[in-house]
């Protein structure tokens, strides 16, 4: 089932991480009533300084050979503790904590983990920040777990900033109960083709005065076929809330004898998981073995995208470095390949110096690579790709209006355009270092072999 875990664990961090951590833009339609109840739950939150709670997040499409669950148990204290222990999970898990002082994060599926400094605040971790101020892939492997990202946002100083960043209506979805507790809906919603993280989801509270978040159940029709998302069913429980006593528990993080420690857990994640359903997939008899007799029936493939084959959208941008200004058409005759990414997201940034790498090594035979930045200040992106040390053009697409063109609706996105500006290629998503050189060279190679029509 790895290759189950990493497809549907990948979907499932895509959706909730990138919801729990908003980084431009503000609601512009918001409903009196539900602000008020916003409110409420948040000044709830800003007095419990320590809480437990099991997160259970399930997940069903027909993609997936059966429904999917994972369940963790999490404790969180201000201002910078917590601990998640992953239970009965079929997408891979996380386990982590940190005791004010380190935080660790492993994934028990495949023995591996990933140490660093503790953050000073939770809103370091939800601004995906790491201790001394810059980005940090430790920090974004959290999100794996939305359960932990959720519940890190109710805590940290500003929930209701967060989760009011780039929704267009905020509006009450009236009286219901969530697993048999009478709750209240909220409705945030807008434009599917806008990349904004806390777009299109309903969330259940608590009534009475004590408000607990019970559950979130992001709306995914329309998110596109390329994300794998338009027949998901999601949903994330958030059960047994309690105040807690943060002198009394453990936050401490202890890795198995057995278990690696990495440089980058989310990229070592996808390498093992890529090794591993290749050796499952040469296994002699693996066909016969139980559960397993539709396997070759049942395939991720990625799914054709809508812009495959047609003439590359045109576009001008700014640099980030420069006001020199990148056009498309400036480019005809080359081989082009854009990345569409931003800071807070993990997968990118893990696969961003593989692409650089491959691209770089086609330079001299017109291979031309931008990496195009989505809706972030140019201040931050410039803080961070120093302190990465990139030298690969970044452009800026300050509105998301490119990205909408080239209908990005989850990133990383990367497009292959040929010598003639025809779309060769599109990839959403980051598989690992190791397929992503691979299967990126092969198609450099096919590119550049095709006879120019431009």
């Amino acid at each position: 089932m790895i290759r189950t875990a990493l497809i549907a664990g990948s979907l499932a961090a895509a959706t909730t991480f990138n919801t729990a951590f908003a980084q431009e833009g503000a609601a512009t339609d918001i409903q009196p009533e539900a602000r008020a109840l916003m409110e409420k739950m948040v000044d709830f939150y800003k007095k419990v300084d320590a809480a437990t709670f099991t997160s259970t997040m399930s997940m069903s499409a027909p993609q997936l050979p059966m429904p999917m669950e994972q369940s963790s148990a999490i404790t969180l204290a201000r201002p910078n503790m917590f601990k998640v222990v992953s239970e009965d999970s079929m997408l891979g898990g996380l386990d982590a904590a940190s005791d004010g002082k380190i935080m660790m994060a492993g994934m028990p599926m495949f023995k591996i983990y990933q140490a660093g400094p503790a953050p000073k605040s939770f809103d370091s971790i939800t601004d995906g920040m790491s201790a001394d101020g810059t980005v940090d892939e430790l920090t974004m492997a959290l999100g794996q777990d939305p359960g932990l990202a959720f519940g890190l946002m109710l805590m940290s100083t500003n929930p209701l900033e967060k989760m009011l960043k780039d929704v267009n209506s905020v509006t009450l979805g009236g009286d219901d109960t969530f697993e048999g507790k009478e709750a209240t809906v909220i409705k945030f919603r807008s434009p599917v083709d806008a990349m904004a993280p806390m777009a299109n989801l309903d969330i259940w509270i608590a009534k009475g005065d004590s408000p607990w978040l019970l559950g979130i159940k992001p709306d995914l029709e329309g998110m596109g076929d390329d994300m794998m998302m338009g027949d998901m069913e999601m949903k994330i429980a958030f059960r047994d809330w309690k105040k807690a006593d943060k002198d009394g528990a453990s936050f401490e993080f202890s890795p198995g004898e057995d278990w690696e420690k990495v440089d980058n857990l989310m990229e070592a994640v996808m390498e093992k998981a890529n090794e591993g359903m290749a050796m499952m997939e040469d296994m002699e008899g693996f066909d016969d073995l139980e559960g397993f007799e539709d396997f070759d029936d049942f395939e991720f493939e990625e799914p054709a995208h809508p812009t495959l084959g047609k003439e590359a959208p045109g576009f001008e941008l700014k640099t980030l470095r420069t006001d020199e200004t990148v056009s498309l058409e400036s480019l005809r005759g080359k081989v082009v390949v854009l990345d569409f990414w931003a800071t807070w997201c993990g997968p990118c940034v893990a696969g961003l110096p593989t692409m650089d790498k491959v691209t770089s090594e086609f330079k001299d035979k017109g291979v031309v690579f931008y990496a195009i930045d989505l809706r972030e200040p140019a201040d931050r992106v410039r803080s961070f790709v120093d302190k990465k040390k990139w030298t690969f053009p970044v452009l800026m697409d300050d509105k998301g209006e490119i990205a909408n063109k080239y209908g990005v609706s989850g990133i990383p996105h990367s497009v292959v355009i040929g010598k003639d500006g025809t779309i060769l290629k599109v990839h959403i998503g980051f598989a690992g270092a190791a397929a992503l050189e691979k299967q990126l060279t092969e198609e450099l190679e096919e590119a550049l072999s095709a006879p120019s029509t431009g």
